[in-house]
């Protein structure tokens, strides 16, 4: 997947494209929206394309050591925080700090994505401060959250903040359509109650329960 398979959110797709292809990555993200907006799939594309060998702007090559790494789930430069839990606690920022000092293994760059960044509590968000204060030029950490506004105020001032906004009524209805192979009237009826959002739209359509109540 690349770039130009994400549904919307073109203004941040540019502005992380622009990062790209001038070669000045910030080292802090901070993606706020809703829940199943693509906040995760953005930036898993785009630490895909930092890490790829051969990437350009709108994606990776898909075929370097480093996007089969990646692809397998286990390219070394990609550390990734995501848990069932409802907290993100201190001693899972510290075990990612002990890694951010350890130097890339095959791109120029280290990629940390930490999923709902909301979850982290106050000691890990203190923690991953002195991080984002001094970190290596190598890394780029991304925080993914629906909630943006339960990160300290010094740890959003540290990142650059990228909104992501819901999808028109027709971006969903197309993605079905297209992507999920729902024929029209089912792809509209759903989209009618997705509010924007493709992932709440997937959920309807593999619904038994919706399916049922339609």
């Amino acid at each position: 997947m690349n770039f130009n398979d994400v549904i919307g959110q073109s203004e941040v797709i540019n502005r992380l494209k622009a990062q790209i292809k001038n070669n000045k990555i910030g080292h802090a993200f901070i993606f706020p929206g809703p829940k199943g907006i693509g906040k995760k799939t953005v930036a898993e594309i785009f630490a895909s394309i930092v890490l790829c060998k051969n990437g350009s702007e709108d994606g990776n090559c898909g075929t370097c050591r480093e996007c089969r790494l990646f692809r397998g789930g286990s390219n070394p430069d990609f550390y990734h925080i995501k848990t069932e839990k409802n907290s993100i606690g201190v001693e899972e920022i510290r075990s990612m700090q002990k890694d951010v000092y350890i130097k890339p293994l095959y791109s120029p760059k280290k990629v940390y994505l930490i999923e709902e960044a909301e979850k982290m509590t106050v000691q890990a968000q203190n923690c991953l401060l002195k991080t984002l204060e001094e970190p290596p030029l190598y890394a780029i950490i991304i925080m993914t959250t629906s909630n943006c506004q339960s990160l300290l105020e010094t740890i959003r001032s540290r990142s650059v903040i990228y909104n992501f906004k819901k999808n028109t009524f027709y971006e969903v209805k197309k993605y079905l359509i297209d992507n999920k192979k729902a024929d029209i009237n089912e792809a509209s009826f759903i989209a009618s109650y997705a509010d924007g959002v493709i992932g709440k739209a997937k959920e309807l359509l593999e619904s038994s329960e919706f399916k049922e109540l339609r």
